[in-house]
């Protein structure tokens, strides 16, 4: 293992919460910043993706919704069409900080306030979007009561989302794919050590047990359904044996079976990769994030599936602070997003990241930020829709009028147009 000290951002209300508590000593102002979706299956239209212009953002703030007086975090966003977007993540309404399930929804306008069940009274979180038709959408996360907890799944039947029984206990899921209304795939996992995968066949969840190839821990993190024979799930493992570092898990279905791709990556430390999206068989990614050997800093990571190899593909961290990517989403060959977050040390804070790939290489797209010191600004989520439009969403913690640190989900908005006008 690395000697740096590893900062992990999984999407647990109690995590959260923590980094709430630790940010009491900076008074901030911030009105909060929103945007929309995306599932990760990897159909989306082609989005175009234009250099970069330092001087000129082309990210904008939606007004989303935040019910939470202490809390508000959006996880995952996916998009059905340019008036229908969705977001899911969690809130707090009460003072003691126990978190509810929290569904947003774009009609073209504005964004609104969806009711969702709760699957429990102390933590409910959603944290994965899937998209099969505009009356056809799950959510999956985890819920914990004072006794107990378990993997969550709810389900938009085009009038409601209702809870849909899932069989683990103990667990959270943190990814979800449909390759049709009957097949639908749900990883996570146990105490970020023991990997949950579950599948829907139209009627019922139910437990998938697949190979796993280490000893010590085996998170599987997210899974792309791109056909009822080809589908990959993603992580990262640790074995006792040898250098002990973490290595980045590749599984893939062919439709009877998982197997898993042994990957190595030369010249990396610990590899914890957290999505995965393709726009065919042939083209597909997965990001996360690593260590370079002889590299203090935590490196974004971005690795490539050609139809025969996974190779990693070299991808920037912002002004060389450690980088970590939470999401990506596959449109074409010449056009990926991704998005998480950078740590500045001095002072420290994190700040949002976004990246594009033209076809050639990973470029860094000014990401929508506050600009101010001391704000803790995570995106989790990205999405596409066509002809125009790139969505994120995230989180930041400030504090408001001088009171205990609060969270506010946000939404932002990527629109080719804003890039033109910034080249002129």
């Amino acid at each position: 293992m690395r000697s740096q000290t590893k900062i992990r951002f999984w999407r647990m209300p109690a995590v959260a919460l923590v980094v709430l508590a630790l940010l009491t000593t900076t008074v901030l102002t911030f009105t909060a910043h929103n945007s929309t979706a995306h599932a990760h299956k990897g159909k989306s239209p082609h989005v175009g993706a234009d250099p970069v212009n330092s001087s000129c953002s082309y990210w904008s703030a939606t007004a989303g919704q935040n019910p939470g007086a202490v809390y508000n975090v959006l996880y995952a966003i996916t998009a059905v069409s340019n008036t229908n977007v969705w977001a899911v993540g969690s809130t707090s309404v009460v003072p003691s900080g126990d978190t509810e399930t929290l569904i947003e929804h774009f009609n073209g306008s504005q964004w609104n306030l969806v009711p969702s069940p709760n699957a429990a009274s102390f933590a409910d979180s959603l944290q994965k979007l899937a998209v099969i038709n505009a009356n056809d959408i799950w959510a999956v996360g985890s819920w914990q009561s004072s006794s107990s907890s378990g993997t969550l799944a709810e389900h938009w039947n085009g009038t409601q989302w209702s809870i849909v029984p899932t069989p683990n206990t103990g667990g959270q899921l943190t990814g979800v794919s449909a390759a049709a209304s009957n097949n639908v795939w749900a990883v996570g996992s146990i105490s970020n050590s023991q990997s949950v995968v579950e599948h829907w066949d139209g009627s019922a969840w139910s437990t998938v047990t697949i190979p796993l190839p280490g000893d010590l821990q085996d998170v599987t993190t997210s899974v792309v359904a791109i056909s009822s024979t080809d589908a990959w799930i993603i992580g990262y493992y640790r074995n006792s044996g040898g250098s002990g570092v973490t290595e980045p898990l590749f599984e893939h279905w062919n439709g009877t079976s998982w197997t898993v791709d042994p990957i190595t990556n030369a010249g990396w430390g610990d590899s914890e990769l957290q999505s995965v999206s393709a726009s065919s068989s042939t083209n597909i990614w997965a990001v996360g994030s690593g260590g370079l050997t002889g590299n203090p800093n935590t490196q974004s990571l971005t690795e490539h599936w050609n139809g025969t190899t996974w190779s990693v593909v070299p991808s920037p961290n912002v002004n060389g602070n450690p980088t970590f990517l939470n999401d990506v989403i596959a449109l074409s060959a010449t056009t990926v997003w991704a998005v998480g977050t950078t740590y500045v040390p001095n002072p420290i804070y994190r700040e949002p990241v976004v990246l594009y790939w033209t076809g050639n290489s990973w470029n860094i797209s000014p990401a929508p930020n506050p600009g101010i010191s001391g704000l803790y600004s995570i995106l989790y989520g990205v999405t596409a829709v066509f002809p125009l439009n790139v969505w994120a969403a995230g989180y930041i913690v400030t504090n408001v009028n001088g009171q205990k640190p609060t969270s506010q989900g946000t939404i932002d908005l990527y629109n080719p147009l804003l890039s033109i006008a910034c080249r002129r």
